[in-house]
């Protein structure tokens, strides 16, 4: 099963376009990868085959209930149970023991009678067989409501190991978890190996990174935090004015430090197992320092699974030699596993740009050729670090996007813009 989480939305399709749309777009600005019929690329396999595998591959089940019962099969995989196709997803979804999301839309005042569609809503409802669900009107709320429910899903530990005991139960996790979990927690090997280049490359490594791999998006930590200090699920074009750090001060001053540290410990904490991708294995062969604005580890991870020397820097420690022959890990902003090294508030960053680990690391970022994966270039440290470089050596910006907007940033600094994945950029790369 993929690291990232996936959701399979399932529904009839005519009439409630909309919905599902406004469903997909909620679930991308969280990291969470949807998938639905619209996008699934053709195989050569019959079309349940697909639609089954598909259901299998995911964490999660969204079930959209709207006016329509919907197609029945009247050949192949179906024909003759008198089930729709929704029906028969949310059967699949059963026997594969997964989290299941249900949403009703109300129906219409004087909607027609629709026995099937009225039976499949009972079941789904039924107080010791069915699931909670809940109720919406509009595209718009459906949205808000998925979002609150995966903001739980990270915050409520009975979920999550329900889509843990899934994983376990689909058979593609249970090795790969004892394998995370043993790695983890062993010590960097002394004397092992670490390819040292011949000439120095920087990377600065940012939320996009870890996203990819299937950690949640600042987005979806911003909503949770928010849904903390107000009760309800914040609109993520407002919760977009703000910056991570300007909403985690302001939690602090309500609830405490120790709180949210705790609070974005346990969001990281994700459902899935997390794995480092091809991205981040290759990066720790070819980079002699790496600069991460991530909370995770999955850099460290990356090198013990392949036996490489690493040393971890974190904000406040004194500024590191350069003697050491292995990859060094620059980690701006903290780890999750070490709370008392976050770096969470505006005024955390503040101290950050005042210490020896930030002066070591612009000194990195301006006498050496710079490789930019997975970050926006807003945060106002990152612009601090970038404000010394000169044009004596190469600097390039990542990204699958195509946003020209992104130029405002990029001819600042003078990057080179690579429109590509993570994994594709890095699989091509060379020192």
């Amino acid at each position: 099963m993929a690291n990232k989480l996936r959701a399979f939305i399932s529904s009839t399709m005519e009439d409630l376009g909309n919905e599902r749309r406004a469903v997909v777009q909620q679930l991308l600005s969280m990291g969470i990868e949807p998938i639905n019929a619209e996008d699934m690329s053709p195989v050569g396999r019959p079309s349940w085959s697909t639609i089954r595998s598909e259901i299998d591959q995911c964490h999660l089940f969204i079930l959209i209930l709207g006016d329509r019962y919907g197609w029945e099969p009247d050949n192949g995989y179906g024909a003759g149970t008198g089930l729709s196709v929704t029906h028969l997803e949310l059967q699949a979804a059963r026997e594969g023991s997964k989290v299941v999301l249900a949403f009703m839309k109300k129906l219409r005042y004087g909607a027609a009678v629709d026995v099937k569609r009225d039976s499949l809503r009972r079941e789904v409802s039924d107080w010791a067989t069915g699931v909670f669900r809940q109720e919406f009107e509009w595209a718009d709320e459906l949205a808000r409501k998925v979002g609150a429910s995966m903001n739980s899903l990270f915050t409520d530990a009975l979920l999550k190991q329900l889509v843990r005991s899934a994983d376990e139960a689909y058979g593609a996790s249970t090795v790969v978890s004892a394998a995370a979990c043993t790695i983890a927690s062993a010590a960097p090997r002394a004397g092992a190996a670490m390819l040292k280049p011949s000439t120095e490359k920087v990377l600065l490594a940012g939320a996009g990174m870890s996203v990819a791999a299937g950690y949640p998006t600042a987005l979806l930590l911003m909503g949770i935090l928010a849904n903390d200090l107000w009760g309800q699920q914040q609109d993520a074009n407002q919760l977009m004015v703000y910056n991570f750090s300007e909403v985690a001060a302001y939690y602090e001053a309500v609830v405490g430090r120790a709180a949210l540290e705790n609070r974005i410990k346990e969001v990281l904490d994700t459902p899935q197992t997390v794995l480092p991708t091809p991205a981040h294995m290759k990066a720790v062969r070819v980079f002699r320092s790496i600069v991460t604005t991530n909370y995770d580890r999955l850099f460290e991870l990356a090198s013990e699974l392949q036996g490489l020397a690493y040393r971890v820097v974190h904000p406040f420690d004194a500024a590191p030699g350069d003697e050491f022959d292995g990859l060094t890990i620059y980690k701006l902003v903290g780890s999750a596993l070490a709370p008392q090294t976050l770096i969470l508030t505006s005024d955390d960053l503040l101290r950050v740009a005042q210490g020896q680990v930030f002066a070591k690391v612009k000194s990195l970022i301006a006498h050496n050729d710079l490789v930019v994966i997975g970050h926006s270039l807003r945060d106002g440290n990152v612009q601090i670090l970038l404000q010394s470089r000169g044009s004596a050596h190469t600097a390039v910006y990542v990204s699958p996007s195509t946003a020209v907007i992104e130029d405002l940033v990029l001819s600042k600094y003078g990057f080179k813009r690579v429109r590509a994945t993570a994994d594709d950029f890095m699989s091509n790369f060379t020192m």
